[in-house]
């Protein structure tokens, strides 16, 4: 069978087309009534499916036109629609001569049992009627009706379409004009650069961090903006985002965070931090890059300031006599210094796998656990014990630990105090031998003199 199928919509054309060929049948189309009907005469056509509204002639036309033809009029006539959906509207293509009237999206085994229906229905030995055609005034009058119809739905649905536009274009602006607000006034500064890397934007913020009106960096390179080891690195972090653009796997969304300084209109150099990102068409190609820039001057005082806290405080701690040991709110060991390594005969790496418990040889675990919780109680301690070396001796210490609730961790200071345990230990012996000394010499004086 030869079905000429009849729709303005591409998209709608592939499908019908696709399902009946599925099916066995031959398939022609055309755009609109006009076209179909140059397809008629040449003759050959067995069914015709057509859409109603069309550019040219539309549908409920061509079926008047067909109905109209003796040559024509036997050949079945299915209207399709999606926008003509009204039992009027049905019934107006019933009464041009249509065989059935169906509403889009129709599922393929329905819509393909009313084509069978249709086609049986006439064939040459079946009950198929024609019925007379609709007198030229009535048919003006219905058409009329359904086109009037028709464009009032199409005025109601175009206003309502403009008011949604209005409001969105209101709620789009409030919008704008809220961000333009944050924009101007937050302190980090917003900006845009083309892809050859010149300011196109940049928001009025950074007149406070720089010194210069916004107007002043427009059009600006690199350059300018930046001496010869920032430059370097915001032109290495581009390259390699750039690059990544042209890979096929490319991650849309990420964004690069650079640590570089930047002039002032002073002359004087600020530490920023700039977070870089691309600017978007629809298709998800980079046309521009954006970001933000905030200054980190104090941050990065700050970080110098506690570098060289800590390179003194190493220092420190590797030179003292006395030995340092760090613990967490369990007693396990996270830091030592060289001073206690040589005490007890241990490598920082094996003491560090220990726990203070491990190294006390004067109180069980148990005992350890309550000192280590009296500390957290009332902060500090002082007192003596006893440790373990590696090879198995004991030394004597005097521990200071110092409970640091903010951090959870205990700092302790360890002075080796074996020498001067072994010094008090034979001064009282000495002590002893005098008084035994003493004793007996002070009974014998009085003996001789009774």
């Amino acid at each position: 069978m030869r079905v000429l199928i009849v729709d303005d919509k591409p998209e709608n054309l592939y499908l019908l087309e696709a399902l009946l060929m599925g099916n066995g049948h031959q398939v022609q189309a055309a755009a609109n009534g006009a076209d179909a009907l140059e397809i008629l005469q040449a003759g050959g056509i067995d069914l015709i499916v057509s859409d109603i509204l069309m550019p040219v002639m539309d549908g409920f036309q061509l079926c008047r036109r067909v109905k109209g033809d003796d040559s024509l009029r036997a050949i079945p006539f299915i209207i399709y629609t999606a926008t003509y959906t009204s039992p009027k509207d049905e019934a107006f293509a019933l009464k041009l001569g249509a065989d059935r009237f169906l509403l889009k999206p129709c599922e393929p085994d329905v819509f393909m049992a009313v084509v069978e229906e249709v086609m049986t229905a006439a064939m040459p030995n079946s009950a198929h009627a024609f019925g007379e055609p609709l007198q030229q005034e009535e048919m003006l009058k219905l058409y009329n009706e359904r086109l009037v119809r028709k464009l009032e739905q199409k005025m109601f649905q175009a206003e309502q379409e403009i008011q949604t536009r209005l409001a969105v274009e209101k709620a789009l602006r409030a919008s704008e004009e809220k961000y333009r607000r944050i924009t101007e006034n937050i302190s980090d500064v917003v900006w845009i650069a083309d892809l050859d890397l010149k300011t196109i934007y940049v928001s009025p913020s950074v007149e406070r961090l720089l010194g210069e009106p916004a107007e002043a960096h427009l059009q600006r390179t690199l350059e300018e903006r930046f001496p010869g080891d920032s430059l370097r690195s915001i032109r290495e972090v581009l390259a390699e985002e750039l690059e990544k653009e042209r890979e096929p796997d490319c991650h849309k969304s990420r964004s690069r965070l650079i640590q570089v300084q930047q002039h002032r209109a002073d002359g004087s150099l600020v530490w920023v931090a700039i977070n870089v990102s691309f600017v978007r068409d629809e298709k998800g190609t980079a046309v521009a890059i954006q970001g933000v820039i905030r200054d980190i001057s104090e941050q990065r005082r700050i970080e110098v300031e506690l570098r060289q806290r800590e390179r003194y405080l190493s220092a420190m701690l590797a030179t003292m006599q006395d030995g340092f040991l760090e613990l967490d709110a369990e007693g396990k060991l996270t830091d030592v210094n060289e001073a206690y390594c040589r005490m007890s005969g241990y490598s920082r790496e094996e003491i560090l796998q220990l726990a203070i418990s491990d190294l006390d040889a004067d109180e069980t675990p148990a005992d350890v656990a309550r000192r280590i919780t009296r500390i957290q109680t009332d902060g500090a301690d002082r007192f003596e014990t006893r440790h373990q070396r590696r090879d198995g001796s004991l030394f004597d210490l005097e521990m200071s630990a110092t409970w640091i609730a903010s951090d959870q961790k205990f700092v302790c200071l360890a002075r080796d105090i074996t020498e001067r345990k072994l010094a008090q230990e034979s001064l009282r012996k000495s002590e002893i031998q005098y008084r035994s000394i003493f004793d007996l010499t002070f009974r014998s004086y009085h003996s001789l003199n009774r």
